[in-house]
């Protein structure tokens, strides 16, 4: 920027100061991101770098790599334009079509990469435009870099002048040679250099996003695979979407259907053989809502670990949200911190979008309700999946309601499946013959305890009834 120059004219100076302004803004806006960083910003930024790359292509492909010094995240999809590489520098998202399928694309979350390193250097091609109908040819972008080290340190004019200047690399991009005619390479990148230290977090980081991925191309259409290199931990695999794609309809529910797709498992370094995962879920047909269903992947780990809220992608802090099933919907209102949807709160700026994830909820449950009265469908439901512990850790009483609410509604339904094991198949806790243990008693004995009694516990009673078993059920 020109503070020791003078100007020649008044329109000039304030053209001068509105730039100042709007640079001042954008850097202001970073600072307070990266000050918000915290232990979980590593994973929220994995899914924030799939997110864009997911929006750049409708036939998604991701590559991660982690090496001892640096962390890349590479998408094969379309090439940035003036718009998204202009959000890219000044974090303003450039989703500007209402009607499309995008999620994010170079908004603010992206500012979550940079708990990784506050410099970026950003490779691929680049699209020059003339108008919006004329393609002039594409340009390479030769390592563009992102320095966001001066964003949070008291020193705001070095941050404004390095924004000015990413700025003015954006804006002259479009002079870069050699211009080629088509397509010179398919791959952006993103590459964060790594400190020692930072290596070993970043690696737990990653095995702990992919463990949802399965569900991410589940929900997500527009990614197909996404292959990761962890030099680190010495893993190599990729994670595909299978082409075998089977739908079915529900039972009196027109509107939704019952999906089967295939998660193709492959390893190259290890001795793990290729193998596929099927997952089921009942989606809408308007592509809105979606429900997993189980049995999950067994690389997704234990269902008490995983996020049961998703709006295209996890979100972090929904692992103990009441039950285990996953639930999607584009309708969802998430949290600004996107680790939660926002519920019902007496609060009226809360209120209304509160009530209106509470209705979407109700709506998908009820379709899986209804999926699990028609016989056979809850044989592959375990206990674990039937936990129900929903709980407020709020004083508020509209939230407090939400979740007795949420607790009773699914205390009329689980009783009716059958889940109890027992020596003549899966029996539904409704049924006379069966006694369930109050879950204090399950909970205390030890694993060797709960193989042993199990097994004796009908045995050892007078006049054990026919079903007993015991088990563990927070209803």
């Amino acid at each position: 920027m020109r503070e020791s120059v003078t100007f020649e004219t008044i329109e000039e100076y304030q053209t001068y100061l509105k730039e100042r302004q709007e640079l001042l803004g954008y850097c202001k806006k970073i600072s307070q991101g990266i000050e918000n960083l915290d232990e979980k910003s590593g994973e929220r930024a994995i899914w924030e770098l799939v997110q864009n790359a997911r929006d750049m292509d409708e036939n998604c492909r991701i590559r991660i790599e982690l090496h001892k010094d640096k962390f890349i995240f590479m998408h094969h999809g379309k090439p940035f334009n003036y718009l998204s590489l202009l959000a890219l520098v000044n974090q303003n998202s450039s989703k500007d079509n209402p009607g499309a399928d995008l999620v994010g694309q170079y908004g603010t979350g992206f500012m979550t990469t940079h708990a990784f390193n506050s410099k970026v250097v950003v490779d691929g091609p680049y699209e020059v435009m003339s108008n919006p109908n004329t393609l002039k040819g594409y340009v390479e972008l030769g390592g563009f870099e992102l320095d966001r080290s001066f964003c949070g340190s008291d020193n705001i004019e070095q941050a404004i002048c390095e924004m000015h200047k990413e700025m003015k690399l954006v804006n002259e991009m479009y002079k870069k040679l050699p211009i080629y005619p088509e397509l010179p390479n398919k791959w952006t990148s993103f590459t964060y250099n790594l400190e020692p230290d930072k290596v070993v977090a970043v690696s737990s980081q990653l095995e702990s996003a992919v463990r949802f991925m399965p569900f991410v191309l589940t929900i997500n259409d527009r990614i197909k695979e996404v292959e990761v290199i962890d030099e680190f931990a010495n893993k190599h695999y990729r994670i595909k979407k299978s082409t075998n794609k089977q739908i079915a309809p529900i039972n009196n529910h027109s509107d939704w259907e019952i999906v089967d797709n295939g998660i193709e498992y492959t390893y190259f370094n290890e001795a793990q053989p290729s193998k596929t995962s099927k997952i089921r879920s009942l989606q809408s047909k308007d592509g809105k809502d979606m429900v997993i269903l189980p049995p999950f992947p067994q690389e997704s780990g234990p269902v008490s670990n995983i996020p049961s809220l998703f709006l295209w992608f996890p979100l972090l802090g929904t692992e103990h949200f009441g039950v285990n099933f996953i639930f999607h919907s584009k309708r969802f209102y998430p949290v600004e911190k996107r680790n939660n949807i926002l519920l019902p709160e007496n609060v009226q700026s809360k209120l209304e979008k509160g009530k209106v994830n509470e209705g979407v909820l109700r709506e998908i449950m009820n379709v899986l309700f209804d999926y699990y009265t028609q016989e056979n469908n809850d044989t592959s439901l375990s206990r674990e999946m039937c936990v129900v512990n929903f709980h407020s850790d709020k004083d508020d009483e509209v939230t407090t309601k939400f979740y007795e609410d949420m607790q009773n509604l699914w205390k009329m339904h689980i009783p009716n499946w059958n889940i109890i094991p027992t020596i003549e198949g899966k029996k539904a806790m409704c049924d006379s013959r069966v006694r369930v243990l109050h879950p204090d008693f399950y909970q205390k004995l030890t694993d060797e305890q709960r193989k042993k009694y199990e097994q004796t516990y009908g045995k050892s009673m007078e006049k054990p009834p026919k079903f007993s078993r015991l088990t563990q059920y927070n209803l």
